[in-house]
């Protein structure tokens, strides 16, 4: 699996994704909220969607707000049978 992720990420598919699950231009969409089942497909999108957050080819961004952590602890949610740290993604316009 380890292989096929690395050949498979793109910021394109992380565009694709975020099409996908509707995250418009102007919107922001929690991880906690994201519409999932736990394919390894769907694993891969959300690996793309962080692998290239802070890239200049994103067209979104990544952050955590201050109100998902927890005594010191980021919050996470059990998401497509997968626990994620809890993130949110905002699409630019």
């Amino acid at each position: 699996m380890r292989r096929n992720i690395a050949f498979s990420v793109t910021v394109d598919r992380a565009h694709r994704f975020l099409d996908e699950i509707g995250c418009e231009p102007g919107a922001t969409v929690s991880s906690a909220d994201l519409p999932l089942k736990g394919t390894s497909d769907e694993i891969e999108d959300v690996v793309s969607v962080l692998l290239y957050a802070d890239t200049e080819s994103a067209r979104y961004e990544v952050a955590v707000s201050e109100n998902d952590w927890n005594d010191g602890d980021l919050k996470a949610d059990l998401v497509g049978g997968y626990r994620i740290d809890r993130f949110e993604v905002t699409r630019n316009g």
